[in-house]
């Protein structure tokens, strides 16, 4: 008796199939992946000198820079973004925006978002810029410049 057993020739196409189709699926995975280079970013924001509080920063990618825009929060006039969640490497428009959540809802509704306070010339029709560079410390500063007080919350 022959201990050998013959598979059929489809089977064995099958057996070796099954066994190079997850190889090649894994080994796509992994280090082929390309990640957006990123800088951690810190500095301050005023308001006719005085700091800005309760407001965001917005990094937005120019030029040949392409990926998602990162935002921050501005506390007590300051910010800082790590580098794993700081902006893109290469040249921002830089958005200042107060546009937060009021704190309480109304009629069960979803949180509105205040009313903007900053003039559009920070924000939406922003000229502020910056260039972030990698390895390096990304220290920015932006004097925002109005009629009054700085925006309160």
């Amino acid at each position: 008796m022959n201990s050998k057993m013959i598979l059929p020739s489809c089977c064995r196409q099958a057996a070796w199939l099954s066994l190079i189709i997850p190889c090649i699926w894994l080994g796509g995975c992994g280090s082929s992946v390309k990640t957006l280079p990123r800088a951690g970013v810190s500095g301050e924001v005023t308001w006719n000198g005085q700091p800005l509080t309760n407001a965001l920063v917005a990094f937005v990618p120019q030029g040949t820079v392409k990926g998602p825009r990162t935002v921050g929060a501005i506390t007590e006039g300051k910010f800082s973004l790590d580098e794993a969640v700081g902006p893109l490497v290469g040249p921002m428009r830089v958005e200042i925006t107060s546009a937060l959540e009021e704190d309480e809802p109304r009629d069960g509704k979803a949180k509105p978002y205040a009313p903007e306070r900053i003039p559009a010339q920070y924000n939406v029709n922003s000229t502020l810029s910056a260039e972030v560079k990698s390895g390096e410390t990304n220290k920015f500063a932006f004097h925002l410049q109005g009629a009054g007080q700085p925006p309160a919350r």
